[in-house]
């Protein structure tokens, strides 16, 4: 949800949000966080799909770290390698016990995911370029050479393993360690 207003304004970006988010962004969270809000264009349903192009993108509600959190699945290009790719909204450990049951649920629903072929091999941040959960991604992409190996691009294996380090984390929230 951060960010979609400067999109919208500087880029003309049609804004998404799921209910839960959109509800949030009209209350709280804009004077809690001094974010701008702008009008939604759509809200986004568990299930729904964005063609772009020849392109689509998978939307899954993931609630937990916010009420209408937001996961994204699709498929991304580096030449003529494609990758799977998802924006995982959903795996972060709260504070409280009920929101953390959820949190697990998404873990695991996202762990069945990543089992399907092909194999999950870009995670993107949830956070736009410039916060803290972007690591760096802007001045990878400058530093990278014409043939070095795409920076986003990881193993095989590394979505499942972030997977189950995620879910390790909300157990321990879960039993209060």
């Amino acid at each position: 949800m951060a960010g979609h207003a400067h999109y919208k304004a500087n880029f003309g970006a049609t804004v998404g949000l799921t209910a839960g988010d959109w509800k949030r962004a009209q209350t709280d969270i804009g004077n809690e966080f001094e974010m701008e809000v702008a009008e939604v264009d759509m809200v986004i349903q568990d299930g729904d799909t964005l063609e772009l192009g020849d392109q689509t993108m998978r939307f899954y509600i993931t609630p937990g770290h916010t009420e209408g959190g937001l996961s994204m699945e699709f498929t991304v290009r580096d030449g003529a390698d494609e990758y799977r790719a998802v924006i995982f909204g959903g795996g972060g450990a709260r504070n409280d016990f009920w929101e953390n049951q959820t949190v697990l649920g998404n873990i695991r629903r996202f762990q069945l995911l990543a089992a399907q072929s092909p194999p999950v091999q870009v995670r993107l941040p949830t956070h736009p370029p410039g916060t803290a959960g972007a690591g760096g991604m802007h001045q990878q992409m400058l530093d990278r050479g014409s043939s070095a190996p795409h920076p986003f691009v990881d193993d095989p294996n590394a979505f499942i393993e972030y997977l189950e380090q995620a879910e390790g984390n909300v157990q321990r929230a879960i039993q209060g360690l």
